[in-house]
């Protein structure tokens, strides 16, 4: 059907690592998915596209991890877009079984970490209009972001030595913000952009 399309697929990772920086503990680590996507276009103007991904990982257990993404087209030069989706990521060898010592550094990894799951949404709008017959353009692209991450890894600090660091989960870590984005296409091999943001 003209209106719908789909998107199926699968991803393997499949990571072992060894040497003298490694703890010898470290095995391998197998993370893989079944993934799937429907793109569904009522009219000209809505588009959904809802998504799903489907997991396993030999060490830690992976959730269904759901996404959906909407776009609009408010007029011929204006566009607005919005997602959401939730994450999940494993830790990796390194941050698990890194024994990485030498006169400035002690990183040590650490076995006790917990995988991260994350909520994600983002808002964007833009506007671009061409001139001189498509051969210049502007575009405006104003965003807006939230993250929410649960037991997200992170390097830290431990004891009161600067130089000694391990792998901690941060139980609760929130990050929001936005940006504005302005582009000018002066000639097809040359544009000019400038951009600032927010972050919290």
């Amino acid at each position: 059907e003209k209106n719908w399309n789909y998107q199926l697929g699968y991803d393997i990772n499949i990571e072992n690592g060894n040497g003298e920086r490694i703890s010898e503990d470290a095995g391998t680590f197998i993370d893989a998915g079944l993934f799937g996507s429907l793109n569904w276009s009522p009219n000209h103007r809505w588009n959904f596209q809802p998504g799903m991904r489907w997991a396993y990982n030999n060490n830690y257990n992976a959730p269904i991890v759901p996404s959906i993404h909407v776009k609009y087209n408010i007029s011929a030069t204006t566009l607005l877009r919005a997602s959401y989706a939730h994450g999940f990521r494993a830790p990796s060898i390194k941050e698990l079984y890194l024994e990485f010592v030498d006169q400035n550094h002690r990183i040590y990894g650490n076995q006790d970490l917990l995988p991260e799951n994350s909520k994600n949404m983002n808002v964007s709008v833009i506007w671009r209009n061409e001139m001189a017959n498509g051969k210049k353009s502007i575009k405006l692209e104003p965003s807006i972001y939230y993250n929410h991450i649960f037991d997200k890894i992170q390097l830290v600090q431990t004891g009161s030595s600067n130089l000694e660091y391990t792998y901690q989960n941060i139980t609760d870590y929130e990050t929001f913000g936005g940006k504005i984005e302005l582009n000018y296409n002066i000639h097809p091999d040359f544009s000019f952009g400038v951009g600032a943001g927010w972050l919290g």
